[in-house]
């Protein structure tokens, strides 16, 4: 009789905690449905018109989301107006102008442009974009603070869709100039390979290169919140003369907080100038921003370190770099209570791509062929993440890994 009795008090209970659980539910849906409906107003509606997409301030102003800075030597696929392709990632917009290969060094008068190429994922939270570029000097100055200098400008930018039901948690891109003053402290014998940055895959050197690195001097954009519309501006610079063309895209915040994490060392650079590792994140403030798809660019640039004053090297430099998406879709699984209740859950989907930049220049500002970006695994993954493939092109440097997470994770 007693196990009888502890079997239907067991199930009592069960019971209970099923209905407890159903209430909870219900409530969190009902509050649920308000948020997800909520639409801002009409002064910071998005309109697309002819494929360049117009914003509406709070003064009922048009402004076009891609601007242009002409210069009297660059070539005419630039004027105003034009109609390329994805004007506003500046990466795919020089790869349609210049005409060059992907992932290899361009030389524009003497500036050495490298264009990773666009590389896409998709799933069912939603589809992403990512691209990378990056400008290098190619002439070298011969004394700053008693070095011999270059000078490089590195950009990133990110296009992300929502799928249907699913929402942004939020956006990372970052540019590591600390993780490459570390490689070439590796290679001055200051530190051991166990203390190279998890980004840092490999450091080469040899045939007459030794390593160098990069600093930041610049980056945009810088943190805001946007609780009405903001926007700033990311710019390319095409040379170093004083007619140096230049490219520029404008960013729309909207309903967005703009935070930066900004890593440095504690260590002075013998060029006097900062290693940061910057975070950009970008993380929608309401619900249905949360589901509106959004591009953003990142750019930072710098000195870069060449040997002593008059008397540049031979150097090679690694770079990483990388972006980061966090998506979910309310209702999107189902969720073990205990390990065994079913309850409705939230599909979470994380998914990185990372790029170590490896740049070889000579010691007269020329950049070697050899340079390029190539992805990477993210430091920290386990194995429950996974590598995107395709059937023709292989491996594509994508790494997702998706969880089920209780209804309230919504509110962490």
């Amino acid at each position: 009789m007693r196990f009888l009795m502890n079997t239907g008090y067991g199930l009592r209970q069960l019971l209970i905690v099923s209905a407890i659980t159903v209430i909870i539910i219900s409530v969190l849906f009902i509050i649920t449905l308000p948020r997800s409906c909520t639409k801002p107003s009409m002064a910071n509606a998005i309109n697309n018109t002819r494929n360049i997409k117009l914003i509406i301030n709070a003064q009922g102003i048009n402004e076009p989301s891609m601007e242009v800075i002409k210069s009297l030597n660059f070539t005419l696929s630039l004027t105003e107006g034009q109609i390329t392709k994805d004007p506003s990632d500046l990466c795919s917009y020089l790869g349609f102008v210049l005409l060059g290969p992907t992932n290899r060094p361009i030389n524009f008068n003497g500036t050495y442009i490298i264009i990773y190429g666009q590389h896409g994922y998709s799933d069912s939270l939603g589809n992403v974009v990512v691209d990378f570029c990056l400008i290098w000097n190619g002439l070298v100055y011969r004394d700053l603070n008693g070095f011999s200098v270059g000078y490089a400008q590195l950009y990133s930018v990110v296009v992300y869709v929502p799928g249907s039901g699913a929402y942004i948690k939020y956006l990372e891109l970052f540019q590591d100039a600390y993780a490459s003053y570390v490689a070439y402290e590796y290679e001055m014998n200051k530190i051991s390979a166990s203390q190279l940055p998890g980004d840092v895959k490999w450091v080469v050197s040899g045939n007459n290169y030794s390593v160098g690195y990069w600093t930041i001097d610049y980056y945009t954009p810088y943190p805001m919140q946007c609780m009405a519309v903001k926007k700033y501006r990311t710019t390319l610079t095409l040379g170093y003369a004083i007619q140096a063309p230049s490219i520029s895209s404008t960013y729309y915040c909207s309903q967005n907080t703009i935070s930066l994490s900004v890593k440095a060392s504690s260590v002075i650079t013998p060029l006097n100038f900062a290693v940061y590792n910057i975070t950009w994140v970008f993380k929608p403030m309401s619900r249905y921003w949360a589901s509106q798809e959004v591009m953003y660019g990142v750019e930072s640039e710098g000195y870069t370190y060449m040997g002593p004053a008059n008397n540049p090297q031979s150097l090679m430099y690694v770079i990483p770099v990388g972006v980061s998406v966090v998506a979910y879709k309310p209702f999107g699984c189902t969720y073990y209570l205990l390990g065994f209740i079913p309850i409705p859950g939230v599909l979470v989907g994380h998914i990185v791509y990372d790029v170590d930049w490896y740049i070889w220049v000579n010691s007269n500002g020329s950049m070697g062929i050899q340079s390029h970006g190539m992805y990477i695994p993210p430091p920290g993954i386990n194995k429950d993440w996974k590598e995107s493939q395709s059937p023709y092109m292989g491996l594509q440097g994508f790494y997702y890994t998706t969880q089920c997470q209780p209804i309230w994770w919504l509110w962490w």
